[in-house]
């Protein structure tokens, strides 16, 4: 028992990683893919809610490899009309 978790009831937030053809989705610090339990822990992709550490942690190399000013590419536009008809 923690002084701040008396009860053992709260739960880590992992970011999500992967997604499986079963909806099961991975954290990014698992080393192999695999589905999160979510009696235990929980999923995000707030980066701001994320609560493992180790997932903060490579969240925060994957910022500092970016290169500076990169802009993730912007979705295809909904009003262009559709090649197929």
């Amino acid at each position: 028992m923690t002084k701040d978790d008396p009860y053992h009831d709260r739960k880590l937030y992992h970011f999500a990683d992967r997604i499986n053809d079963r909806g099961g989705v991975s954290a990014l610090c698992f080393k192999l893919p695999r589905a999160i339990n979510l009696r235990i822990a929980l999923w995000t992709l707030r980066e701001d809610a994320v609560t493992c550490l180790q997932c903060r942690k490579l969240l925060r190399q994957r910022k500092a490899a970016e290169p500076a000013g990169s802009l993730t590419p912007a979705p295809p536009a909904l009003d262009k009309p559709h090649p197929g008809g």
